[in-house]
């Protein structure tokens, strides 16, 4: 028995109170927070929890690592500044309030990898609450593929416009086939390559000249217009000649200038190692099976990738569109010329003929006038012979003549 100080029996005063309800909400928070925790380390994407004040990472799953390629221990050192560089501070913030104070937000942005890639993410931010915590929660899905394979699709999509414009503009200027030739340069020179040239074969094959040369606003070097723009002997066995020769292309999407420094003249290999040209392509121009020319393109600033296959078969289509559009330009204006000159000779034939015609009638009034003086002459003359001789007839025999002077008469009449 229990007494108070005074050694009397104690008293007990107690109060009930009914816990259920707290003890049950409790345990549905351990458990909806173990749910989280399950979804969140299995989720397909990478998952981030972040300080909603700075966005500090505070917890993550192994996929938020792993497609970084980052260790569990490397990354639990990183901020998020680490991870994006892209976003500052002050955007950190605004994300931050923005994920904590609306509902969930989506935006793209860069991740760069351990070994400095960067990788194009999808982020959904939604706010949470854990233990107490108010925290955001961030998945971070891997866009690189399909954003590249959107930037395929558009280039493709961009090829094929350039390519159907392209022949509607190469087919309406049949009169100046250069002028064909330097529209699909033009064509190339906005974002496919940092220049481009096209060279075509003289006609008595000697040399490559340079109809048309493109060149971006960084191309304003004195050295490198000029020497893009001299005739290039055909005897060299440069890379030029090696593909007008043998109808060949030259796709180098990794170019090394020391791998391929003996395909090149001096001042080309100048120009592509002060250029620090990385990637390149040559395609023959063809007028059906025979090569006409060559059509060069090249990159050098970095932010430009290697062409593709895609690029190549692209640039030889416009090249095998462009030769082809050349050579009908140059056979219109040849038939045009011939035309002219047939026209010229008919003309000239047509004024011989009437020259012809007007001395035939000359001729043939000068005969007339001839025939004419001729019967005239032999009218008068015979005429008046036969008068005197009718006359002298008549004196014959009708004058009284001795016999001697009647045979002198008629020998005179023999005479």
């Amino acid at each position: 028995m229990l007494r108070d100080a005074a050694g009397a029996p104690a008293r007990i005063v107690g109060a009930n109170q009914d816990i259920t309800a707290r003890k049950r909400r409790e345990q549905e928070l351990r458990e909806s927070e173990e749910n989280f925790r399950t979804l969140f380390d299995h989720a397909p994407y990478g998952a981030i929890l972040m300080d909603v004040k700075d966005l500090s990472i505070v917890g993550f799953n192994a996929l938020a690592h792993v497609q970084l390629g980052y260790t569990r221990e490397e990354f639990s050192k990183l901020t998020l500044s680490d991870i994006d560089t892209f976003l500052t501070g002050q955007q950190v913030r605004a994300t931050g309030r923005t994920a904590n104070e609306n509902p969930p937000v989506e935006f793209e942005t860069k991740h760069r990898t351990k070994d400095g890639r960067l990788l194009e993410v999808l982020i959904t931010a939604a706010p949470v609450r854990i233990g107490g915590n108010a925290l955001v929660y961030s998945a971070v899905q891997d866009i690189t593929e399909r954003k590249r394979a959107e930037k395929e699709l558009q280039a493709s999509e961009a090829r094929q416009r350039i390519l159907a414009q392209l022949s509607g503009e190469l087919w309406m200027r049949q009169d100046d086939p250069i002028a064909v030739l330097a529209g699909s340069i033009r064509r190339l020179e906005s974002g496919f390559a940092d220049i481009c040239a096209a060279r075509l074969l003289s006609e008595d094959g000697l040399w490559l000249l340079p109809p048309s040369v493109a060149f971006g606003e960084f191309m304003e070097m004195d050295s490198v217009r000029q020497t893009l723009t001299q005739p290039l002997p055909f005897q060299e066995p440069y890379f030029h000649q090696e593909i007008v020769r043998t109808g060949h292309a030259q796709f180098l999407p990794f170019f090394d200038l020391d791998q391929f420094a003996d395909r090149f003249s001096p001042e080309y290999r100048k120009i592509i190692g002060n250029l620090r040209t990385h990637s390149l392509i040559a395609v023959p121009l063809r007028a059906g099976d025979q090569p006409i020319g060559v059509l060069t393109v090249g990159r050098h600033r970095p932010e430009l990738p290697a062409f593709t296959e895609q690029d190549f078969s692209f640039l030889q289509e416009l090249a095998d569109r462009a030769a082809l559009a050349f050579a009908a330009s140059k056979l219109t204006l040849d038939l045009r010329a011939e035309l002219a000159q047939r026209g010229a000779m008919e003309k000239e034939r047509d004024l011989i003929l009437a020259e012809l015609q007007q001395l035939t009638k000359h001729l043939e009034s000068a005969r007339e006038d001839e025939r004419k003086r001729i019967s005239r002459e032999i009218h008068d003359e015979l005429g008046q012979q036969l008068t005197g001789l009718k006359m002298r007839l008549d004196f014959l025999f009708r004058a009284p003549l001795s016999p001697e002077q009647r045979d002198e008469q008629k020998h005179s009449l023999h005479q």
